[in-house]
């Protein structure tokens, strides 16, 4: 967003135009991945009616990133520190994310800390499980994760919309 700062002074676009532009291109680099993922797992028999279920989680997953990266650059905006604060929160977000592991292999509990716990508070998890399970376990998602996917959709839009709401004042 801020490398959109000089375009937005000289050109009346909407706020909300660089943001919505960087999800579609980042939708189209999915697609791409997806089909590659798709290819390897037609040429080892994994396939499946349950990859239709992708659609809505993506959708899902679009409409969360749209609500995080506008009220990220509408803070932005206001405090620039918010910048470098995404960076070091989505690595430490990265790292608590079960991409290469399932949740149900992470420990309830590990020396105190509620592991499972912390990975339910993640919002990427809820995405993360529903996309696996449809893909390499050939099953529909889970209640309680459609559940969350929306549920952290609906914040991220909501806080969005706040977001708009307070930078008009």
């Amino acid at each position: 967003m801020c490398s959109s700062d000089l375009l937005m002074q000289k050109i009346a676009i909407p706020a909300y135009a660089p943001v919505v532009g960087s999800a579609i291109a980042m939708g189209v680099q999915t697609l791409i991945e997806i089909a590659i993922a798709l290819a390897a797992l037609i040429a080892f028999h994994n396939i499946g009616p349950t990859w239709l279920y992708l659609v809505p989680i993506l959708a899902l997953l679009l409409l969360f990133n749209i609500g995080v990266g506008t009220t990220l650059a509408i803070l932005n905006v206001r405090t620039r520190d918010v910048l470098q604060i995404t960076g070091v929160a989505l690595q430490f977000l990265f790292f608590l994310s079960p991409v290469l592991y399932p949740t149900d292999l992470a420990p309830a509990e590990w020396h105190g800390i509620p592991v499972r716990t912390i990975l339910a508070l993640n919002p990427m998890t809820a995405f993360i499980d529903a996309a696996r399970s449809a893909t390499y376990g050939l099953s529909a998602p889970s209640p309680e994760t459609v559940i969350g996917m929306v549920a952290w959709t609906a914040v991220a839009l909501g806080l969005a919309w706040l977001a708009f709401a307070w930078r008009g004042r």
